[in-house]
């Protein structure tokens, strides 16, 4: 069975399965993108939105513990 993990942040970018950032709005990825594109990542039939030209992570963004 597929464990999906979810990051939300407080107005901001999320995380889902080490992907970040991604957005859930097209117009939040082309705002916080410098360049004004984007690409997107799917997971379970949900679309999220990469802006391009940020630091990616493509599964291995991790959240450090304190």
């Amino acid at each position: 069975m597929f464990k999906m993990h979810v990051l939300l942040l407080t107005n901001g970018p999320i995380a889902v399965n080490g992907f970040y950032p991604l957005y859930t709005t097209l117009e939040e990825a082309l705002d916080a993108s410098p360049e004004k594109t984007y690409h997107q990542h799917k997971f379970n039939g949900k679309t999220y939105y990469m802006p391009d030209g940020v630091t990616h992570y493509h599964g291995d963004y991790r959240i450090k513990k304190t």
